[in-house]
């Protein structure tokens, strides 16, 4: 198995472009029962893409759509929610990132499924998450 931080080395843009492209920023107050923003992810290859994005900040961050084919030059709007937060402490959400784990897959793939991501030529895009307080 190999470790996050050399799947991320694998990214290209040639495969997917995001908008924002290494950060996505939260801005105070964080007292809201949820605050969402987008993340813009744009097929830039010429092959269907397969992904699944995770968080490592769940049930705070979470992501909507968590999956999905992307086919060739399309674009999708995530939206990335972060849930209320009674007390905010930088050591608690300093890490906080989604992972865009993603394979190219055939052409007439129409739903995704886990097992096309179960490949040695999985990629991976990290996002990170700022807050400003």
């Amino acid at each position: 198995m190999k470790s996050a931080e050399s799947l991320s080395i694998n990214y290209s843009p040639h495969d997917l472009s995001f908008e924002p492209t290494k950060y996505l920023v939260f801005n105070a107050p964080y007292d809201f029962e949820n605050l969402t923003y987008f993340i813009r992810i744009r097929n830039t290859s010429t092959k269907h893409i397969a992904y699944a994005i995770k968080s490592n900040a769940i049930p705070r961050v979470f992501a909507t759509p968590p999956c999905g084919i992307l086919p060739p030059k399309q674009k999708c709007d995530i939206a990335v929610t972060v849930k209320k937060m009674d007390k905010f402490t930088e050591q608690l959400v300093q890490n906080d990132r989604l992972a865009f784990d993603y394979v190219f897959c055939p052409p007439e793939t129409k739903q995704f499924k886990f097992k096309l991501l179960q490949t040695e030529m999985r990629r991976r895009k990290n996002i990170y998450i700022k807050y400003n307080p």
